[in-house]
């Protein structure tokens, strides 16, 4: 038999169990509560009614438990009661949106749900044969049941509550481990492994279970191939932060806004890279605004392997405590057969310029694939550098092609001039801005000169994130379109149509 019948049951283990049990079950609700309020946003309103439906699933469930140990004995449903509320655990470890956090939790009450009955059910039977023989009656073990029960619900968030301030020890060498989010599919099969190495399997079989876990843990997505790059330009209101990676290497070119609750670096990029199994190779600032290096901060210490490049960021520098080396033109480097160079700001033009101007210091950067597909990466570059680039690259008429551009500025009528759209030659124009943003990002004159280049827009405002592949230059894709929310009801637009603020999906 895969679960032998207990010769004896011993009160004091039940006990134990119930007490052990009820610790895990409400050690939770700290970090339940601060993840759902610091990460995901949400009033103390839908907390409250996310926690209510997580007990809910316990206690409202019993009779449901019960029913089941009466049908199919109360060592399998506690068994299946700890697998269920393992599996609600892992959807609360690696679940990056609200409707896995919903599901993780509604799990672990359930698993509440199907253990307590047939535990109590066991007790019944332990206190029955302990009041036969005279040494404690079945009240008592009840009532001590109780008690260890409720010491377990109070200690419970108390330990959670105090592990909560421990998150300093993630920064010891070694102490956090990260992999990369598996598709939905293996993360079943991950589950189903765990489950399988729970169960008293005859002979090894056991621990076949491995082979359903160890895929989970492996697991890397796509990588570009040697030679080619991707450009990820990430949804983070408006701001800038690209995500730029070829077959072994990694860079992120801006971190985005800071806001009054949190910055752009904690809460969405670097739980991205984690998700994506990403080491950055480099950090590189375009410039000191705000909206452009709100989350360096938490970015660099979350990656302290990346070197830092940028303008005009000494003292945000020192402010992370790290080395770094300003952008200037005419650097170069290439990673797995990827050309990157830095054509602003010019050293003799930077000097000359108005210094409280950080625009006229933005960083440009090129990458040019193998095969010759580039991406022009423009920061907040205004017309007056745009005419000054062409001027250092006058009479060659091919230098500032590029297959991507990434629009200058979130797509200020400051930038992105005609004279520098005929140098370009842009196939398709990456907008970074926000949602309805107050700056009127991207203006409508800018549009109208991109459409006139017959150049395809994409606005992160509608699209979401926009990935671009260097294998497919004349092309890039919606995080929006790829994975659609309920709430987001329009219909696929071209890409032009993605340019403007007017309408939109929240």
């Amino acid at each position: 038999m895969l679960l032998r019948p207990a010769a004896t049951l011993w009160p004091p283990v039940l006990l134990g169990s119930q007490f052990v049990f009820n610790i895990g079950f409400y050690a939770v609700v700290p970090f339940l509560a601060i993840f759902l309020r610091d990460d995901m946003l949400l009033s103390g309103g839908l907390i409250g009614l996310i926690l209510g439906l997580r007990t809910f699933s316990q206690q409202g469930m019993f009779i449901v438990g019960g029913a089941l140990s009466d049908r199919f004995g109360a060592k399998v449903v506690i068994l299946s009661g700890c697998i269920v509320r393992v599996s609600g655990y892992l959807l609360l470890a690696f679940g990056e949106s609200l409707s896995p956090i919903i599901v993780g939790a509604c799990l672990t009450g359930i698993g509440g749900a199907l253990f307590s009955p047939s535990i109590e059910a066991l007790l019944a039977k332990a206190g029955t044969h302990s009041e036969a023989k005279g040494t404690r009656s079945r009240a008592e073990w009840f009532a001590l049941f109780a008690v260890c029960g409720e010491l377990g619900a109070v200690l419970g968030p108390v330990a959670g509550a105090l592990l909560t301030g421990l998150g300093w020890m993630a920064q010891w060498p070694g102490a956090v481990a990260t992999f990369a989010q598996p598709p939905l599919g293996l993360g079943l099969l991950g589950m189903l492994g765990c489950a399988w190495l729970l169960v008293r399997w005859p002979g090894g079989v056991r621990w076949l279970g491995l082979s359903l876990v160890l895929p989970l843990l492996l697991w890397q997505p796509q990588r570009p191939k040697p030679g080619e790059f991707s450009l990820l330009a990430l949804d983070i209101g408006q701001g800038s932060s690209l995500l730029l990676q070829t077959a072994q290497h990694a860079l992120l070119v801006d971190a985005g806004p800071r806001w009054a609750s949190g910055d752009a670096g904690s809460q969405s990029i670097v739980p991205l890279l984690q998700a994506l199994g990403v080491r950055l190779n480099r950090v590189l600032l375009t410039h000191a605004d705000s909206d452009h290096t709100g989350g360096a901060l938490s970015v660099l210490a979350a990656q302290p392997q990346a070197d830092l490049l940028g303008s005009g960021i000494a003292t945000l520098a020192d402010q992370a405590q790290r080395p770094w080396q300003p952008c200037a033109r005419g650097q170069q480097w290439a990673w797995d057969g990827v050309h990157f160079s830095v054509l602003w700001p010019a050293p003799a033009t930077v000097k000359a310029a108005n210094h409280k101007n950080t625009n006229a210091q933005s960083c440009v950067l090129l990458v040019r694939s193998a095969h010759g597909a580039t991406a022009l990466l423009a920061g907040d570059l205004e017309r007056a550098q745009e005419h000054a680039l062409l001027a250092l690259h006058a009479g060659q008429t091919r230098a500032l092609q590029a297959h991507a551009l990434v629009v200058a500025h979130h797509g200020s009528q400051t930038s992105t001039s005609a004279p520098w759209l005929a140098a370009v030659q842009p196939q398709v124009a990456l907008i970074q801005s926000g949602w309805r943003n107050r700056f009127g990002h991207p203006a409508a004159a800018v549009v109208q000169r991109l459409t006139a280049a017959q150049a395809h827009i994409f606005n992160t405002a509608q699209c979401g994130a926009i990935d671009w592949q260097s294998s497919r230059p004349d092309q890039a894709q919606c995080q929006r379109q790829r994975q659609p929310r309920y709430w987001q009801t329009l219909p696929h637009p071209t890409p032009t149509a993605l340019a403007t603020n007017t309408t939109g999906p929240e």
